[in-house]
């Protein structure tokens, strides 16, 4: 995407607007003025230490990367976090099942005295 400061201006004016925060109230936050703030949502020449101060400010509640890219969503660090317990979460549970069925694999096999790993006989050699 080719950066466009009123782009992207637009979508930190929605990340503030979402927060029912004011300019006001982020200038402040931010120990900046409130023209500031106003000058990056309008897509206004501004300090790019800023800018990228002000998408730390909006990194505490949203996933900021995503301002760049062309399907712009507002994501909150709790979906990134719920999708990372999920993640999480399958995993163990395929790693838990992987253990399960290497273990009644093992089972089988000395019951039936064979290896169903490469179909060989337990104790034959290869």
């Amino acid at each position: 995407m080719e950066y466009n400061r009123k782009l992207i201006g637009a979508r930190l004016r929605q990340m503030r607007l979402d927060l029912s925060f004011t300019q006001g109230f982020v200038a402040d936050a931010m120990n900046v003025k409130q023209a500031s703030i106003s000058n990056i949502e309008s897509g206004q020449a501004a300090s790019i230490d800023l800018f990228f101060d002000l998408l730390t400010f909006y990194s505490k509640t949203y996933r900021v990367s995503n301002i760049f890219m062309p399907e712009f969503k507002l994501m909150s660090n709790e979906t990134l976090y719920l999708n990372d317990s999920i993640r999480a979460q399958i995993i163990s549970t395929c790693q838990n099942l992987k253990e399960k069925v290497r273990n009644d694999l093992e089972d089988i096999e000395a019951l039936a005295g064979v290896s169903l790993v490469g179909n060989r006989t337990i104790g034959q050699e290869s």
